[in-house]
């Protein structure tokens, strides 16, 4: 009985963790896809605003996780 108890904590923490990661990265993607949209419209700024984009993507992950 003891043995199960770890194996059914962490299937708990894992689908709980599983489905807010997805929303985080969902959003991520969709947030990613405006911003390079926005880079091909000003192909003069496309590689500024990629690198605006990789800055903005890694502070995000650095304050989230």
């Amino acid at each position: 009985m003891a043995g199960s108890l770890p194996t059914g904590s962490q299937r708990a923490t894992s689908s709980f963790f599983q489905k807010p990661l997805m929303e985080i990265f969902g959003s991520f993607n969709q947030f990613g896809l405006t911003l390079l949209g926005f880079g091909k419209m000003n192909s003069r700024l496309n590689t500024a605003s990629k690198t605006v984009y990789i800055r903005i993507l890694l502070n995000l992950l650095v304050e989230t996780f």
